[in-house]
């Protein structure tokens, strides 16, 4: 249930964020609704709800498992992997001279959102393994 409500929350927050910036963008004349800024949009919407999903989910089995307090120290310290994480692979593109286009960007955030999927499901196993072994 924390993973499907974590899941609900993204999408809102990433939606009401996209929201949020169209009118701000059309406000100050800074956004033109082409479609190809409507799907630039569209994935950074995704983005954000890929990376709210994956942090969320980092936070649900280290609250379980040490408290509010504690988990969200431990969120804070866990930033720092994902983010090594991007850091290695945008160094590894570049060092193989892999150039990030407008046309390979979809496939990556694509794979960003299989990879996102795979994570959170992991983080699943995590949580219900301590949460099994929690005394209530």
């Amino acid at each position: 249930g924390k993973f499907v409500v974590l899941a609900i929350f993204g999408a809102a927050g990433s939606l009401f964020g996209l929201l949020a910036g169209s009118v701000g963008g059309a406000i100050a004349k800074k956004v033109s609704f082409d479609s190809l800024q409507i799907s630039q949009l569209l994935l950074l919407t995704l983005l954000a709800w890929i990376i709210s999903f994956v942090f969320g989910s980092m936070l649900i089995p280290l609250v379980i498992k040490f408290g509010a307090e504690k988990g969200r120290m431990l969120l804070l310290v866990s930033l720092l992997v994902p983010g090594a994480v991007c850091v290695g692979i945008y160094q590894l593109l570049k060092l193989l001279k892999v150039e990030v286009t407008d046309r390979s960007l979809p496939v990556l955030i694509c794979a960003a959102l299989i990879a996102a999927i795979v994570w959170c499901y992991g983080m699943y196993r995590v949580s219900c393994r301590v949460f099994s072994k929690r005394e209530l």
